[in-house]
């Protein structure tokens, strides 16, 4: 009963958040999609700018090649860049846009293009709820759709200067049905890269203890009850590999509040270690979930842990070894090339390693 109730909860705040945060999505686009038609509409109102950027032939080829050039940047480097250089980045490409749009106020009428407008917004609608929506993965088409789009770009820039009223007619129908499908792709990968917050998370750990009064009970129960509630939820497919990444590292946040505590518990009961093991995602491989849940499984049992963390090279994991005199070593990754990795970490251990312990 109360298992039923705590997956309940957590599909409930999965919910929540997913809804909450596609609506500060669409909140940037529409902010985006905004600053794009006034840009536009203030270009092609404004002879004397309008004329210096569409006035030469080889400008609008410019703006689409930085435009482009400004996708693929930003696709790049968006994990690396601060929260106010990325949205500089994207208020930029949204007016760089409105620039190359605002032909458009001067070759067709307003009716024209707000009726446009309302088509493609339906389009869209439709297509990003049922990307939000369905229970198909549709993350085979991310590949196709990629390709398509590289393929149109390169069609367009050639028909700049073929001028081919046949190859127009076939960009504009394969782009619409490329479009059509990379929104609701687009949807469902953002669906999925939402991920849960762990604000409060020290807050929860505290209520937590202050009730169990143990930090190994807080452990063992509600921390390891709501591992095996994302779990489920996974192999159910209702949750996604992001949120039981950021699942693990809040378990791990919760476990790293907790250390002060069970260190103090173990000096109190006079606790002796019994072994010290040493822990790494191997090079070439990030994922580590399931080494922190087993790090956090076998500190709370008196083992030492020392965890080098990801993407570690096997020269480190040796080196490391033989300095700390640990009694065991434990490997983790996911992919197929890591097991090949593994084996090369313990061949090198056994020739090299047990020869120095």
């Amino acid at each position: 009963m109360q298992e039923n109730q705590i997956r309940t909860t957590s599909l409930d705040s999965v919910a929540a958040e997913q809804q909450r945060f596609m609506v500060r999505v669409y909140n940037w686009m529409g902010a985006g999609l905004g600053i794009t038609g006034v840009m536009a509409f203030y270009v092609a109102n404004t002879p004397a700018i309008f004329n210096i950027l569409m006035g030469n032939p080889v400008m609008p080829i410019v703006l689409i090649i930085a435009q482009i050039g400004l996708v693929f940047w930003l696709a790049t480097r968006v994990m690396a860049m601060s929260v106010s250089q990325a949205t500089g980045v994207f208020l930029l490409y949204a007016g760089l846009t409105g620039i190359t749009f605002s032909t458009l106020f001067v070759v067709y009428t307003a009716a024209s293009i707000t009726s446009t407008f309302l088509v493609t917004a339906g389009t869209f609608g439709a297509m990003s709820f049922y990307g939000y929506t369905t229970k198909k993965d549709l993350t085979s088409w991310g590949s196709f759709l990629f390709m398509g789009l590289i393929g149109i770009i390169i069609a367009s820039l050639v028909n700049i200067f073929l001028q081919s009223p046949m190859m127009h007619w076939i960009i504009t129908y394969a782009g619409v049905l490329i479009f059509v499908g990379l929104t609701a792709y687009d949807t469902q990968k953002i669906k999925e890269m939402n991920i849960l917050g762990n604000e409060g998370t020290d807050e929860d750990t505290k209520e937590a203890l202050e009730k169990l009064g143990r930090p190994i009970l807080v452990i063992e129960g509600p921390l390891m009850d709501g591992m095996n509630v994302v779990g489920d939820l996974f192999g159910d497919g209702k949750m996604f590999l992001p949120q039981v990444v950021k699942s693990a590292r809040v378990m791990k946040k919760s476990v790293a509040w907790l250390d002060p505590f069970l260190e103090a518990e173990k000096q109190e009961c006079g606790s002796r270690t019994q072994g010290k093991i040493l822990m790494a995602t191997v090079k070439g491989d990030v994922h580590d979930i399931g080494k922190n849940i087993v790090g956090v499984v076998l500190s709370c049992n008196n083992y030492e842990i020392i965890d080098l963390g990801v993407m570690v090279p096997a020269e480190t994991i040796l080196e490391t070894a033989i300095k700390e005199k640990v009694d065991i070593i434990g490997l983790s990754g996911l992919i197929t090339p890591s097991l090949d990795e593994m084996v090369s970490v313990a061949k090198e251990m056994k020739r090299k390693v047990l020869n120095c312990l």
